[in-house]
């Protein structure tokens, strides 16, 4: 009889303790969610990555522009909105990628990455030429729909082309520039 209540109570410890981790779990990735924490630290390994700007369209006119720190992206300003990034229209959007200079960019990222599956959302060169800063989403294979999407900020280091992602976060769609 003893065996058996001090065996409940090790379940007992062990669910609680279980629940508690989830619940944190959870925490955190709702924090993580709704206020873009990312701590991992390797974009620090790119020159003036504290050029890089994700710019989220925030009404007709204006852009929330968010830089990179040790958090994740932080909300730093709010922008006129650039002309040229601006699309109401899936079919703007389509004549937006064909132009230049995202055309030209998009091409030699396709060359040096050699993966043609990729679906790049917007890239730009950064202002020394040395890396390419793209946006990428990957899908869960069923839908492109934004909300069920994972957007991936990464930088190629057209010296030796290696990779960094910047930042990642499920369901936030951002633009991409590259400021000196």
């Amino acid at each position: 009889m003893q065996t058996l209540k001090l065996l409940g109570k090790i379940l007992k410890s062990i669910f609680l303790l279980a629940s508690a981790v989830l619940i944190l779990y959870l925490l955190a990735g709702i924090a993580a969610f709704f206020f873009h924490f990312d701590f991992d630290q390797s974009y620090r390994s790119i020159d003036n990555y504290e050029g890089i700007v994700l710019e989220s369209h925030s009404g007709e006119d204006t852009f929330k522009i968010y830089t990179r720190d040790f958090t994740g992206v932080t909300h730093t300003a709010t922008e006129a909105a650039n002309p040229k990034k601006v699309w109401k229209y899936a079919d703007d959007l389509y004549r937006w990628k064909k132009t230049e200079p995202f055309a030209s960019t998009n091409k030699l990222l396709q060359e040096r990455i050699g993966n043609n599956r990729m679906n790049v959302e917007d890239c730009v060169l950064s202002p020394d030429g040395k890396y390419i800063l793209y946006a990428e989403k990957v899908t869960d294979g069923y839908t492109s729909d934004p909300p069920y999407a994972d957007y991936y900020y990464r930088v190629l280091n057209l010296e030796d082309n290696t990779i960094t992602t910047i930042y990642h976060g499920w369901c936030h769609a951002f633009t991409v520039d590259w400021r000196p």
